[in-house]
């Protein structure tokens, strides 16, 4: 099952190396084995700092990412990291990222925003609560979202938060990204499964709405 599950976590220099379309035309060759295949446009500017979704450099790196998408023959994940900066607000972010999908996002790319880990900082402000999440599909009809659970339990929500969220959300959750946590230490991200503190049990549980 794994070996059938790829998931593409691109930077700008993959994105512009002559030998991605040799990795991509691999990934083709055996394409029809494929069950699901994802593809995450990067996080972090070409300078390294972490990119805004008001940033051109993240924009044309999202279109980018949609342009590979849109060389299979299935609908393909495009994973967004929706990230606001302290020169705009979480809700001119929203409608920004909204208004990007739906004029850029068509044929087999699919735009998964990721619910990141709200642990950087206040410079930064992540995409990442219900609300947030009910304030994007107002505005598009497109958007899907990636949850990470590892994230979701990072940000301080429990389980009747996450059952919460997947009742309202469970047709549009495209990409679930698996992980444990230590509550409180971001640093304890993508801890594996049973070296951390999430019941697993009854997070699967809830997942089986999906």
């Amino acid at each position: 099952l794994i070996s059938n599950n790829i998931e593409m976590h691109e930077d700008f220099a993959d994105l512009e190396s002559p030998n991605f379309d040799m990795q991509l035309k691999k990934i083709m060759s055996v394409k029809t084995s494929i069950k699901r295949f994802a593809i995450h446009s990067p996080m972090f500017n070409q300078d390294g700092s972490i990119g805004s979704i008001n940033s051109p450099q993240i924009k044309e790196s999202i279109l980018k990412c949609c342009e590979i998408a849109r060389k299979f023959d299935r609908k393909v994940p495009i994973v967004i990291h929706a990230i606001a900066d302290k020169k705009n607000s979480k809700k001119k972010t929203i409608e920004t990222l909204a208004s990007f999908i739906e004029e850029n996002f068509n044929s087999n790319a699919l735009p998964a925003i990721e619910n990141l880990d709200n642990a950087r900082g206040t410079k930064y402000l992540p995409i990442y609560s219900q609300k947030d999440f009910e304030q994007i599909f107002e505005k598009s009809s497109k958007a899907r979202i990636t949850l990470d659970i590892c994230h979701f339990f990072l940000n301080g929500l429990n389980y009747k938060r996450l059952d919460d969220f997947v009742s309202s959300f469970q047709e549009k959750i495209v990409e679930i990204h698996i992980a444990d946590e230590v509550p409180k230490v971001r640093e304890s991200e993508g801890t594996k499964i049973g070296e951390g503190k999430i019941n697993f049990e009854k997070t699967f549980d809830i997942l089986s709405k999906i």
